[in-house]
């Protein structure tokens, strides 16, 4: 379990790194953002710095937490805190994930600047000829990926467990799980269903998510 522990924390850094390469790569990029409509940039990189945000701070909480003790034995509780709260952002991230999709498509169709820059950045090395939409994919995975982290922290240990702490575990890894999803699950968490939730991508060596028919999507720099 304690390997677990320090991967949710080891994981999400890697992540983050992840998301500043995407937002100094091409969300700041001045260059990019001249070959687009402020709407069309809107739509294509909506809640990322959100997100990074987010992740950032999440990572801020769970550092302080193994600074703290080096031999850390739960962080369920920072999760819990974070996912009833900043972790709405994700619910926002996906709504906007078919608006998303389809503006890189017919970006890529119809404007050569758009598609001659975005060449230039995704050729550069720090970006490990990763297409844009494999970054824009990162929120998706990471999310996908806590859950399956957290669910083995709720697998019964060699070592006894109280109650009172497995039962906030597996609290936990239900609202990650209502936030991966939002469809149904949606419903509880916010209130309303989403109109038309899209599905979940298919990720993380195909253990988790549905798969989409789709060309855009390839592996994440995030492992």
């Amino acid at each position: 379990m304690q390997e677990s522990l320090f991967e949710v924390v080891t994981s999400e850094a890697s992540y983050l790194r992840s998301l500043r390469l995407l937002t100094d790569t091409f969300v700041l990029s001045q260059a990019l953002r001249d070959t687009l409509t402020p709407r069309d940039h809107h739509t294509l990189f909506s809640n990322v710095q959100r997100v990074q945000s987010v992740s950032e701070r999440f990572l801020g909480t769970l550092l302080s937490r193994v600074r703290s003790s080096p031999h850390i034995t739960d962080l369920c509780d920072v999760v819990h805190a974070h996912a009833v709260g900043p972790f709405f952002v994700y619910v926002d991230y996906v709504r906007n994930q078919q608006y998303q999709e389809e503006t890189y498509s017919r970006l890529m169709d119809t404007n050569v600047r758009f598609s001659a820059e975005l060449r230039r950045l995704q050729s550069l090395p720090k970006c490990e000829r990763l297409p844009l939409p494999s970054f824009l994919l990162l929120p998706f995975q990471r999310i996908t990926r806590l859950r399956m982290l957290l669910q083995v922290l709720t697998q019964p240990p060699a070592c006894p467990i109280p109650p009172s702490l497995l039962w906030k575990r597996y609290r936990v890894s239900g609202v990650v799980i209502t936030i991966s999803y939002p469809t149904r699950a949606t419903e509880v968490l916010v209130g309303q269903q989403l109109p038309d939730s899209p599905q979940l991508p298919h990720c993380l060596g195909g253990q988790t998510g549905v798969e989409k028919d789709s060309r855009l999507f390839h592996s994440p720099l995030t492992s």
